[in-house]
């Protein structure tokens, strides 16, 4: 299947085969950016339906299982997606109907839906059973990300300051260090809220330049906030780092 530079570039993306700065890059483009945010629903389709179609590589097919496949939505898409082609297996493709469309798009499309409305039925019906038969949660989450810049300024202003919005699910913050991190040095942060408050988060993903947390979106409000280090030393003390990092919920 042909694809343009920036399918491809989203295709990466989906499939984890990009560096984690082209990764960190694009999660903040579709935070602002609704035409890419449909591009993304778009190449998720076309992603499904050559899994099934047997249109991956290996190495593809083992990215789409451990990388693509990590949310009860996309399980249940990827389900529906095979019965629907199971039952275009079984019966006649209207003359009209484009053998390149996406699974998607031929069941969308009116000539489908007129001539095989029992059938597509049975399929709605196959599929809405799926949707519950999967465990998905209350409501779906969505996960702001972000990486920041470390400041030796304690003060906001004058600081450069990101600005995000609340998030609906979580909030991932990546934190680049002031400096190359040591072998076995590891790290806490501290969320210092506009008010005063401080909330302390263990860190969740860690490499030599960057340390990552998970914040659930009930503990942000709207309100600026920074992000506090605190070096764990080998012999069970802790050492605060002159320095922090700002960002602003909106």
């Amino acid at each position: 299947m042909a694809v343009n530079n920036k399918e491809s570039s989203i295709r990466h993306y989906l499939l984890g085969q990009l560096s984690e700065d082209k990764q960190q890059e694009i999660e903040q483009r579709l935070l602002l950016e609704e035409d890419l945010l449909e591009d993304l629903e778009i190449t998720e389709t076309q992603l499904i339906d050559d899994y099934v179609a047997g249109h991956l590589t290996e190495g593809e097919r083992q990215q789409f299982d451990s990388k693509f496949l990590t949310t009860p939505e996309r399980q249940q898409d990827l389900q529906f997606a095979r019965v629907f082609r199971r039952f275009v297996a079984s019966n006649p493709i209207p003359a009209n109907a484009d053998a390149d469309q996406s699974w998607w798009q031929q069941w969308q499309s009116p000539s489908w839906v007129f001539r095989l409305a029992a059938a597509g039925l049975a399929v709605a019906m196959i599929g809405l059973a799926l949707w519950f038969a999967v465990p998905r949660a209350s409501s779906p989450e969505q996960m702001v990300a972000m990486t920041l810049t470390f400041s030796a300024n304690n003060r906001a202003e004058g600081a450069p300051t990101q600005k995000i919005p609340l998030p609906a699910g979580s909030l991932k913050a990546s934190l680049r260090l002031p400096e190359v991190s040591a072998p076995g040095e590891n790290y806490r942060v501290k969320l210092v809220s506009g008010n005063g408050e401080t909330k302390i988060f263990e860190v969740v993903e860690r490499d030599a330049q960057t340390v990552t947390i998970i914040i659930p979106a009930g503990q942000l409000t709207r309100a600026p906030y920074a992000f506090k280090l605190i070096k764990l030393n080998a012999d069970g003390t802790e050492q605060p780092v002159n320095g922090s990092y700002y960002f602003t919920v909106e």
